[in-house]
């Protein structure tokens, strides 16, 4: 059926006496909640600590008319899906609004947390700011595995306006197989942020939840940084590269995202990073620690042989915990490199403004 409360709030919340009722809400409907003058729509689909919630339809709490924002959906509960051509709309004329499937940003905050997120590849989460203003924020998020395969889109304004936040992620395991836009025409390009327990990028995907660590597709990474999005790469553990990843521009492409590669331990590229004028950032280990005269054995940033790190005019930043150990980096911009408790070792050259420390 149709639900319509616009400018108010619509929630639909599923006992968690699982003993009593079937504890799952199945949305193949239509909600919808749209801004009015001064006052959002909320939409929150509640399935509690123990329950289950699939959306199939449509959720619409934009703000298509001048001057307004998009409002808020939340689609919540142990187990999430956004199944089928499930759409949910937070776009806005002024500004993207605030879209939570599964939990906040890093499983934090108040909102409650999925243990499985699904995302269906005909599924598709919109949060653009349509004339100016910025692009909205985009969640999907599980404790345990996140498997996402559709589009979100959290752009900045025709006119003016910065990209969104995007952040997909299984805190254990994700399957990351689909598309993300955060570009803006006329503003900063947004970010797109997976962070999982460890990452691996790959020529090919995990297509399957039973192993670790999470496979990122290279070209799936490349196609993201080229059409305008920054994407950040964040590990608890280790990030390993052994596909090229080469987000220089497409014919046509807006401009380029950043790439930063944060791992909670060790860092190992196998393969080359190429941006077009877009940063490239590498962290790894604690960086903020004190050194101290005992290396821990973390933190370790270490460029394979026949590597190098290409940003055209933007800075590399490199710092670790540890021992960085690089082969060629090349920039016009500044090249950064900082070690707080290990060694620095360069193989080859390094093109730019240099600073070491």
């Amino acid at each position: 059926g149709e639900i319509e409360a616009d400018g108010g709030e619509v929630l639909l919340t599923a006992s968690a006496a699982r003993s009593v009722v079937d504890n799952v809400i199945n949305m193949s409907g239509v909600i919808r909640a749209r801004s009015v003058v001064e006052q959002n729509g909320e939409i929150v689909l509640l399935g509690g600590d123990e329950g289950g919630v699939r959306v199939a339809g449509q959720l619409d709490a934009s703000g298509p008319d001048q001057g307004q924002t998009g409002g808020t959906v939340q689609v919540l509960g142990e187990n999430v899906e956004l199944a089928g051509v499930a759409r949910i709309d937070v776009s806005g004329d002024a500004g993207g609004g605030t879209a939570l499937v599964g939990g906040d940003f890093k499983g934090q905050g108040e909102v409650p947390t999925a243990t499985r997120t699904t995302v269906a590849s005909s599924a598709g989460i919109v949060a653009d700011a349509l004339s100016e203003g910025d692009g909205g924020k985009v969640i999907v998020w599980a404790d345990e595995r996140t498997r996402y395969e559709g589009k979100i889109s959290a752009e900045g304004g025709a006119v003016s306006g910065d990209g969104g936040l995007v952040e997909v992620s299984g805190k254990k395991q994700l399957i990351f197989r689909g598309e993300v836009a955060a570009a803006a025409p006329n503003g900063k390009a947004g970010t797109l942020l997976l962070d999982p327990e460890n990452i691996t990028v790959g020529a090919t995907g995990s297509d399957t939840l039973d192993g670790d660590p999470s496979t990122i597709q290279a070209s799936t990474v490349n196609n993201t940084l080229n059409q305008g999005t920054s994407v950040t790469l964040s590990a608890d553990n280790d990030i390993e590269v052994d596909e090229t990843i080469d987000g220089r521009l497409v014919s046509g492409g807006t401009s380029g995202g950043a790439l930063t590669l944060s791992a909670g331990d060790d860092i190992a590229v196998n393969a080359s990073i190429l941006t077009d004028d877009g940063a490239i950032s590498i962290e790894a280990g604690d960086t903020q620690a004190t050194p101290t005269a005992a290396k821990d054995g973390t933190g370790d940033i270490v460029m394979g042989a026949d590597t190098l790190l290409y940003a055209g005019s933007k800075p590399i930043s490199l710092s670790a915990e540890g021992r960085i150990d690089v082969q060629d980096v090349v920039t016009t911009g500044a090249i950064t490199v900082t070690s707080t408790n290990g060694s620095v070792v360069l193989h080859n050259n390094l093109f730019g403004f240099c600073l070491l420390y």
